[in-house]
């Protein structure tokens, strides 16, 4: 079997799926024949590069809790943005319970505020119709309605 073949069947051994493309038979003649026999040789599948780098994670993380991972020489990508996520997160929902707590501080102001003038539209509604009862007599001696007090009927 020729290099160029076994370097297709290669390629969709590591799951390229896409057409081959006719610029990969001038790049590959004798000069770069040794450069793709090492890349055969070593070169490993997506889903086995992906299996390997679970297992370093999962040893990892059976090795240092997750708060101490920063003790390791070299990091873990993967580690490392979920710590920055985990962090994201907790700010997010501190900041959302400041909220929480604050709209609740106006809730509680707007229902005090609403009770007070619900009493005052009350008071009004009692003076209205305390105005509106009064006999004409009472009414020919204040014409303005202003100065119109409730008297006590003694």
């Amino acid at each position: 079997m020729d290099k160029h073949q076994q370097i297709i069947d290669w390629l969709r051994l590591m799951g390229f799926d896409s057409e081959i493309p006719e610029s990969l038979s001038s790049i590959c003649n004798h000069s770069t024949a040794f450069i793709w026999d090492q890349l055969m040789q070593n070169g490993k599948p997506k889903h086995e590069v992906d299996s390997l780098r679970n297992n370093i994670i999962i040893r990892r993380l059976k090795t240092q809790p997750l708060n101490k991972q920063d003790e390791f020489s070299y990091p873990i990508k993967e580690i490392d943005l979920y710590i920055k996520r985990q962090s994201l997160e907790n700010m997010l929902i501190e900041k959302l319970k400041g909220k929480i707590k604050e709209n609740e501080e106006r809730k509680y102001i707007l229902d005090k505020k609403c009770k007070m003038l619900e009493k005052s539209i009350q008071e009004a509604e009692e003076t209205l119709t305390c105005s509106k009862n009064l006999t004409p007599v009472e009414l020919e001696e204040n014409p303005n309605t202003r100065e119109i007090t409730v008297r006590n009927p003694s």
